[in-house]
């Protein structure tokens, strides 16, 4: 591991460093928004610097496969792989800072690979007062799992680890009241709650870009695009909206729109019940430079969180339409942040995820464009004060300033020595 130092030594020698693994990956949403407060703070004047793992053997190359058991064992020889990598990125990031003499001061880990959380608790045993540990939780992907049999073994080890961490991290941020309550029953620890941010698009969509994609969709202007778009994992349910649509086939008006990837997209493509759907349309993923003008193409925005992880995550998809002040149609439990923040902005509505008739009648309502302006006002009013970056950069700006030891600090062993 010491031809990595160099390199490592340079990143790491920053008074706040985060760790997540995806931190390289252009179009992972989490490194979005880490390197995104990664500028602020640096424009506050703190030197602040990113670690992820090396994409090449970034385990999201992996995926899931059906298939004949020669697929399967190579499906399981790269998640072997991909372990192996990620073991190696948490060891050499913890050798990495036990080198570093005085900085970094506050170490965030982000979520994932399980057990980077215990990277900076390991490093720290030789300077416990200087070096501060933030575990920021916005996934807890290895719940999930253990509901689905062939990972229940796998994703309860992940778990064991991942609580360690949290008992260890001097301080615990998470992005919703639900994940914080969750969280305190598992670890017996207060998590605070920072609420992940959408900022607006740039600048105003081409107005004709975005009407050649409804033209595509077979959308009129006067047309209510109903539009789901992203990933789509089994924990985003999209059955009761192709039953809904079923219902709505009859009436004009009212177009549904699924556009992404995912578990739960390629099932619906080969559903012959969606597909033979008039109101039905299947779009393809856009790069990110035309994602704008996909949700710009959109009337009403769809987001879906089975019940039963509610508490797991918290679907940014929701802020992001919010940010576009576009009305939301949440299909899952009210408890969860997301949904609480649709009502309280008066932005949308929330139905259950496995409620084909709600779903209906929210969609009727919804396309009634008196509804939906309303609903466009509320969004307008209520995301700049909660989930723009400005309206929760504060709130970070306060958890990073109470974690840094006050200059010449005679209490910390390292800046005692210095101060004298």
């Amino acid at each position: 591991m010491t031809g990595m130092h160099t390199e490592l030594d340079g990143v790491l020698a920053a008074q706040v460093v985060f760790l997540y693994k995806g931190a390289n990956r252009p179009a992972d949403a989490t490194a979005r928004v880490v390197h995104e407060l990664a500028d602020r703070l640096r424009a506050d004047g703190i030197a602040t610097s990113v670690h992820g793992m090396d994409d090449r053997t970034h385990p999201h190359r992996v995926r899931p496969v059906t298939g004949g058991w020669l697929a399967q064992v190579r499906y399981a020889l790269g998640k072997v792989r991909d372990q192996v990598a990620e073991g190696r990125f948490i060891a050499e990031t913890a050798v990495a800072l036990r080198r570093q003499p005085d900085l970094p001061q506050v170490i965030v880990s982000v979520d994932y690979p399980t057990g980077i959380g215990l990277a900076p608790v390991l490093a720290r045993f030789r300077r416990r007062r200087r070096l501060h540990t933030i575990s920021w939780v916005m996934d807890d992907f290895q719940d999930q799992k253990l509901q689905r049999a062939p990972w229940a073994l796998e994703a309860h080890a992940r778990r064991v680890v991942d609580q360690l961490a949290l008992r260890q991290a001097d301080t615990i941020v998470t992005i919703g009241s639900c994940m914080a309550q969750r969280i305190s029953r598992q670890v017996h620890r207060t998590a605070e709650v920072i609420r992940v941010w959408a900022d607006a698009p740039a600048g105003t969509p081409d107005p004709e870009a975005v009407a050649e994609v409804r033209r595509s969709w077979g959308a009129t202007p006067e047309t209510t695009v109903v539009l789901y778009s992203g990933h789509a994992a089994p924990h985003h349910p999209l059955g009761a909206l192709v039953e809904a649509a079923a219902g709505l086939a009859d009436e004009d008006g009212v177009l549904f729109v699924v556009s992404g990837v995912g578990v739960e997209m390629e099932r619906l493509r080969r559903a012959p019940e969606a597909a033979a759907l008039p109101n039905w349309r299947f779009g393809r993923q856009v790069p990110k430079e035309q994602v704008d003008v996909l949700l710009a193409a959109g009337d009403v925005h769809v987001v879906s969180l089975a019940e039963d992880v509610t508490g797991t995550c918290v679907p940014s998809k929701t802020y992001a339409a919010l940010a576009r002040h576009k009305p939301v149609l949440y299909l899952g439990s009210i408890d969860g942040q997301a949904a609480q923040d649709v009502v309280a902005a008066g932005a949308g509505l929330v139905v259950p995820s496995d409620d084909p008739e709600a779903v209906r009648q929210a969609v009727r309502q919804l396309a009634d464009p008196t509804t939906r302006e309303a609903m466009a006002r509320g969004a307008a009013a209520w995301w700049p004060k909660n989930v723009s970056l400005g309206g929760v950069i504060d709130r970070w700006r306060a958890v990073v300033a109470r974690s840094m030891p006050p200059a010449g600090d005679a209490n910390d062993p390292v800046m005692g020595r210095e101060a004298g």
